[in-house]
């Protein structure tokens, strides 16, 4: 068996994780869809994720109190939240846990799974929305999990790992398989080396990936004709902001430029006079040390010539 370390649809949706043609719209849709948590949802979720569990398949009747209680014995909890209908109230069957600590998490995280609160055998999973890279969720048609009856299983977590591939038909392929992703549910340590993702947004998407997938949700909406207009002239008004902030970058370039060039032109012109006045200087003195010598040498020519004729 062997897990994801980067969430791809096409994989999660493959038992072994050869499949290269998405089998169920399930996939298709989570391949063409694009997820970002909103501010409003992110100012309500937990602190900080990476110490944070997901608890799944709860009981209705299964309250935060319940959780605190049974995931205390695993260290010092921060916060708990149940997730509920906000129409009915209901609660919809999973809930959060944040502990103090990324230890303490990881300890309820190997040690909690598949125990039974109220009856039901519950799963235990890192939270992966604000932490997993390209995280697709399940109402997109990712995530982990599901139902045999729905058939459109998801594979590559804690609940369902990767079993090893028996055959490899034309529309498979093996996939590479790095040794510590075999038998060891290693993502997170994936995660500690490769954090530039999460400085960039809240959500594990590429920017790249990010990029197309706005391109194409902005195509799919002109294309139904909904707010164009509205787009238009934002689009006309961004175009203006941008082309005047470029004009005063270019103008301030050029004035900054032009700055420099008679600085340096004032420099250059200091410098010349100032060696022009320094040689000058010097011709003076050299010609003055010479007309003080030939006086000296005639002074002293005539005072021989005058010795002699007495």
């Amino acid at each position: 068996m062997w897990y994801l370390e980067k969430y791809d649809p096409l994989l999660a949706g493959s038992i072994d994780g050869t499949d290269t043609l998405a089998h169920d719209h399930g996939i298709v849709r989570a391949l063409n869809s694009y997820y970002s948590i909103k501010k409003p949802v992110i100012s309500s979720l937990t602190s900080n994720a990476l110490s944070t569990l997901f608890i799944g398949r709860l009981n209705e009747k299964t309250n935060e109190n319940d959780l605190k209680n049974i995931f205390s014995k695993y260290g010092k909890i921060k916060s708990v939240r149940v997730v509920f209908d906000i129409v009915t109230g209901i609660s919809r069957g999973y809930g959060f846990v944040e502990f103090e600590t990324e230890k303490d998490c990881k300890k309820a995280y190997k040690n909690g799974d598949n125990i039974q609160i109220d009856g039901k055998k519950i799963l235990i999973d890192y939270e992966r929305a604000r932490v997993m890279k390209d995280w697709i969720p399940r109402r997109l048609g990712g995530g982990f999990g599901g139902k045999k009856e729905s058939g459109q299983l998801r594979f590559g977590s804690i609940d369902r790992p990767f079993k090893e591939p028996l055959n490899i038909a034309e529309n498979q392929k093996m996939p590479d398989i790095a040794k510590n992703q075999k038998y060891n549910d290693c993502w997170r340590d994936y995660l500690n080396k490769n954090q530039k993702y999460l400085k960039s947004d809240n959500c594990g998407c590429s920017k790249e990936r990010r990029h197309s997938k706005e391109k194409s949700h902005r195509q799919n909406r002109d294309h139904n004709g909904e707010r164009s207009h509205i787009r238009d002239r934002n689009h006309g008004r961004e175009k203006s902001i941008r082309r005047d902030s470029h004009s005063r970058e270019r103008s301030s370039r050029r004035d900054n430029h032009s700055r420099e060039r008679s600085s340096r032109r004032d420099n250059h012109s200091r410098e010349r006079s100032r060696k022009r006045g320094n040689h000058s200087r010097e011709r003076s003195s050299r010609r003055d040390n010479h007309s003080r010598e030939r006086s000296s040498r005639r002074d002293s020519y005539s005072r021989q010539s005058s010795k002699k004729k007495r």
